[in-house]
């Protein structure tokens, strides 16, 4: 019983690659982990979305007014978590500095903060139209704030109509 199990998973999960044996540039890719860390929790445009260290998710409210859950699609969940660890390895800023907000960023309606076991970390924060960070590299405060734009709107839409 348990070979034929296993027989037919393996079955199932062969026919759900790419057929033949070229290599698709998707299957090179490797998967990031979340490194000492636990959740991030974005409140974009009204939305509160928390996403833990193995890229599924949940928002309230979605684009139909109901709670939705979910996982990041991979490409997504690999540039938060690259951004995140980067970001939690170098020192922090003595104080948080400002810069604009990229107009593909999102719109944040409460810092980005990660959750290291029972400590919260205020990653950015939105003050007026510029993003306020202790992260000392500006390429990843930008990077935080486009990629959180783009996990709102898969947590949003993924399970609504447009």
């Amino acid at each position: 019983m348990r070979r034929t199990s296993l027989l037919l998973i393996t079955l199932a999960l062969s026919s759900c690659g790419p057929q033949g044996s070229e290599t698709t540039d998707a299957q090179k890719v490797s998967l990031v982990y979340a490194k000492g860390w636990d959740q991030v929790t974005l409140t974009v445009s009204g939305a509160k979305t928390v996403v833990d260290d193995s890229g599924h998710f949940s928002t309230v409210p979605n684009a139909c007014y109901r709670r939705e859950v979910g996982s990041l699609r991979f490409e997504l969940w690999n540039r938060l978590a690259v951004a995140i660890n980067a970001a939690l390895q170098m020192p922090a800023l003595p104080e948080p500095d400002c810069q604009p907000k990229p107009s593909d960023g999102a719109d944040l309606y409460q810092p980005i903060e990660v959750q290291r076991k029972e400590q919260k970390i205020s990653l950015i924060r939105q003050t007026g139209n510029e993003y306020c960070s202790t992260i000392s590299d500006r390429t990843i405060v930008i990077e935080l704030g486009k990629v959180a734009a783009q996990i709102a709107w898969q947590a949003r839409y993924d399970e609504c109509p447009q």
